[in-house]
């Protein structure tokens, strides 16, 4: 018998978990205090944490934590004390996206067992060998891998390979979004998306011709429960059920509907409690098996929301009364959810419910016409018998905790105590009085040590050393016990202590320093053309497959002829195969005698890291703190493009303190999301020849137009509709290596009057500018920051 993947599920909270652990997992993953990437979770406090961890390991069920964000540098310090709760709690595993935090713990903390967080952007085979390089114990791969390539990875690999098999999927590469981030200052990577992706778009070309409406980024919901066979047969280690943010009934549903259908694998006489209605009553955009499967229909343009299940149509709406042909069987409940129309914009929860001559009547203040399809999103009763069995209470046992006492009149009660091998001692600063009347009993004292209630500790043994005629308050004999258990925790911390962050030299804050280089790229070779003549010292160029040899040589001729450097940039997604056609063009790709590679992905980075030429690591590397400066330089990158998700004080401080030469882009369309998926819709011919030299447009709901082009490889770039532009920013910013304009559609005379300020001490033409471009400038999160 193939060996059955860990089913691993989400909670949000401890509720959560207890659900995970009563539906069969066999592992459940969770967010504490603070960076995690579901910050509008409940999450964990440090205590809740500890008890998460025991519940768990004494029910069989491992813990992974998330810390999976990027990490500011005024945080690091809170994160260091946050990972010896970690560590001293006994987690099973961490799961990270920080380059920074990825570097500090292989350094300093390689024991801690390390999983790649999606966010990670791990896209083919040389991008988990970089990360089993590093000794990580688990690489998840992305939700657009089809399963043939995990299989060959995983032939190939001693690491162990996860992927996602339900929830809700992303539009854009995980860790590759800034739609958010951009239009509101609330960042994916810090756990705070805002969900774009689920508004309402409509789609135009380059001449304003309406293509598309509808929620055009808005993906179906994953659903592998049909191919867990093939899953397990490809070798993978792990299924990971995305939903920290859904409630615990919802977590029992799934992950029961899973753990019964992975063990059918074994028995297929096995008898199935949860349906696959009940799954999709659970939650359900619509269901896809996702590019796992190949399947290409995976966006759901009409709801954007959880539709529920269909149960009936509208028969009639009079007099503020609903009439609802239902399908057989089917009966509603007072507080079921109720939504209609395939878009399920309006809705209703049902107050009272009453049947005539078959038809369910329900009130509703507002008409929905005859026939419209009726979809129930909130199943009462079903809700509440799945919430039982998913709170049903878990074994456990506490830990039994040994007190010896000392108690003396007026002086603080001194103490040692002892938990499964743990001892500490100290003194409580609480002092004993003489007993006017009622004297202080040894079954008094043990009756308050022993209300443990909500703690880890049951009182097992209890040595008492006190002072005749001694009085104390049953409020003070708490406090004792109170003080005593709080040292045990902080012992339990200290046990394992995590080094803080080594120390960085000043790099001169405020020096002089020359004059940063001007670097523009460009998004489509042919546009090189008409870029020529602008006054820059460096063209990034881009290598989007090795089918551009040709194309490159001529372009790089032309950029040498002019005396320019040239960077050749590679692309944003190289998956297993692409990676290895660039590896089979390597020598091509080297006679090109470039000045330096531009690196977006860990692939393209372990493929050329033993190249001579320079490596600058782009800002979808996540260049966010200083810790992620030595990450860079200790892995072969010379330079690094500073995350747009920085504010100017961290931007000052990476430039002066951190240990690496940084750009900055100042200028242009910043790229809001990466995508496999495309919005343009070319199954329908809506964008022929769309590739590289069309521009097509996104407008959102209020307004807003954000600029969308495929490259040659299909992959989907999204812009944000205002443009960047820094200014007067620059002048405090000494000691930036590179400033860099990123042009999308601009025209030769835009961009050259744009250079002449940056040439001309930070001076504008302004008139000169605005004649050019119409829209509205933004600074980014330079001035606010992000969340």
């Amino acid at each position: 018998m193939m060996p059955l993947p860990e089913l691993l599920a989400p909670a949000g909270d401890t509720a959560g978990i207890i659900a995970a652990v009563n539906a069969g997992a066999d592992a459940v993953y969770f967010g504490g205090r603070i960076q995690n990437a579901r910050r509008r979770a409940a999450n964990l406090s440090d205590e809740e944490i500890r008890h998460a961890v025991r519940l768990c390991h004494q029910n069989g069920v491992k813990t992974y934590v998330t810390l999976n964000t990027l990490i500011k540098d005024e945080e690091w310090d809170e994160t260091v004390d946050y990972l010896c709760v970690l560590e001293s709690a006994g987690i099973d595993g961490l799961i990270v996206q920080d380059p920074g935090l990825i570097y500090y713990l292989t350094q300093y903390h390689p024991e801690l067992p390390l999983q790649t967080s999606t966010q990670a952007s791990v896209c083919g085979l040389e991008g988990v060998r970089f990360f089993e390089a590093l000794g990580f114990k688990r690489v998840v791969l992305p939700r657009e891998m089809p399963l043939g390539e995990a299989r060959k990875i995983n032939d190939q690999v001693n690491v162990e390979l996860k992927i996602f098999c339900h929830g809700a999927l992303c539009y854009a590469r995980s860790g590759q979004c800034l739609l958010s981030s951009l239009i509101g200052g609330r960042s994916g990577n810090r756990g705070w998306c805002a969900q774009p992706c689920r508004k309402q778009y409509t789609l135009c070309d380059d001449q304003n011709k309406v293509l598309n409406k509808g929620y055009l980024l808005s993906m179906k919901d994953l659903n592998t429960m049909d191919h867990l066979d093939e899953i397990a047969d490809a070798g993978m280690a792990a299924l990971k059920i995305e939903g920290r943010l859904k409630s615990p009934g919802y977590i029992y549903t799934v992950t029961k509907a899973y753990r019964e259908r992975l063990d059918a694998l074994a028995n297929p006489s096995k008898t199935l409690s949860i349906t696959d209605g009940q799954v999709a009553q659970s939650f359900n955009r619509d269901f896809t098996p996702g590019l796992l499967f190949l399947e290409e229909n995976i966006i759901n343009s009409t709801v954007g929301k959880n539709r529920g299940i269909f149960i009936g149509k509208v028969d009639r709406w009079v007099r503020h009364k609903l009439w609802i042909d239902l399908k057989d069987s089917v009966k509603l409940a007072v507080g079921d959810g109720l939504a209609f129309g395939e878009d399920s914009r309006n809705g209703i929860r049902v107050d009272r419910v009453a049947y005539d001559r078959g038809f369910a009547v329900v009130p509703c203040r507002f008409s929905i016409p005859e026939g419209t399809p009726v979809f129930r999103n909130r199943d009462e009763r079903e809700i509440g018998r799945i919430e039982a069995l998913a709170a049903a209470p878990l074994s456990y046992e506490k830990e039994a905790l040994d007190l010896s006492l000392t108690l003396e009149r007026d002086k603080d009660i001194g103490f040692e105590a002892a938990a499964e091998g743990r001892c500490w001692r100290g003194t409580v600063p609480v002092r004993p009085e003489t007993a006017q009347n009622k004297p202080l009993t040894d079954e008094l004292v043990r009756e308050q040590l022993s209300r443990l209630g909500d703690t880890d500790y049951r009182l097992n043994d209890l040595k008492l050393s006190m002072d005749d005629q001694l009085f104390l308050t049953r409020g003070q004999l708490n406090e004792v016990r109170r003080r005593i258990i709080e040292k045990g925790e902080d012992v339990r911390t200290e046990a394992r202590p995590v080094e803080k962050s080594p120390s960085r030299a000043e790099k001169g804050l405020g020096a002089e320093t020359p004059s940063p280089r001007v670097s523009a790229e460009i998004v489509g070779l042919p546009k090189i053309g008409k870029y020529l003549d602008l006054d820059v010292d460096e063209w990034v160029l881009p290598l989007d497959n090795p089918e551009q040899l040709a194309e490159m040589a001529a372009a790089v001729e032309m950029v040498r002829e002019r005396g320019k450097s040239v960077v050749l940039a590679f692309p944003n997604v190289m998956n297993t195969d692409l990676t290895e056609d660039f590896r089979e063009s390597l020598a091509g790709i080297c006679d090109l005698h470039a000045d330096g590679y531009l690196i977006r992905n860990f692939e393209a980075l372990r493929l050329l890291k033993d190249e001579p030429q320079p490596l600058e690591g782009d800002d979808s590397l996540h260049l966010f703190n200083r810790m992620a400066a030595m990450a860079f330089k200790a892995w072969g990158l010379t330079t690094g493009v500073l995350s747009q998700e920085l504010d100017g004080a961290a931007v000052k401080t990476l430039i002066t303190q951190g240990d690496l030469g940084c750009v900055l882009k100042v200028y242009g369309h910043q790229e809001a999301m990466v995508s496999d998926n495309c919005v343009l819709d070319c199954r329908n011919k809506h964008c022929e020849n769309c590739r590289e030299s069309r521009i097509f447009y996104l407008q959102d709901e209020q307004g807003g137009r954000f600029p969308v082009r495929r490259d040659a490889n299909g992959i989907t770039h999204i812009y944000n509709g205002d443009k960047l532009f820094l200014k007067a920013e620059l002048r405090d910013l000494n000691g930036l290596e590179k400033i860099r304009l990123s042009l999308l559609d601009e025209s030769p005379d835009e961009v050259a009057a744009v250079i002449e300020g940056y040439r001309c001490n930070l001076k504008w033409d302004e008139e000169k500018i605005e004649q050019y471009y119409h829209g509205r400038y933004t600074k980014g999160n330079y001035h606010r920051g992000v969340k």
